[in-house]
């Protein structure tokens, strides 16, 4: 269901802000990216209204055709995957 996990942004580089949030993006296989964006959004839901995670945790939900898209363009997205703290792959962004 994923290809991969990857910690980006200024957590990734120990230069976040008391207060910043964590970004997240998790890369998932076509098949699996409905599923894991309504869990995602459910989890968001369930900390917004709770208030209990500290720092919040920003996720980005991606499929592979729009990763790569976003890699042939050399965005600025692609940029920061690069540069993240990979968690977890299945050898995708190998």
């Amino acid at each position: 269901m994923l290809h991969s996990i990857v910690v980006v942004g200024s957590a990734a580089h120990a230069s976040n802000a008391s207060g910043s949030d964590v970004d997240v993006v998790i890369i998932c296989k076509e098949d699996g990216l409905e599923t894991v964006q309504g869990a995602v959004a459910g989890q968001e839901l369930d900390e917004a209204l709770s208030a209990k995670s500290e720092p919040a945790l920003e996720f980005t939900v991606i499929g592979p055709s729009e990763t790569e898209r976003l890699f042939a363009l050399a965005s600025p997205f692609s940029f920061a995957l690069g540069q993240g703290i990979v968690l977890d792959d299945d050898g995708y962004l190998g």
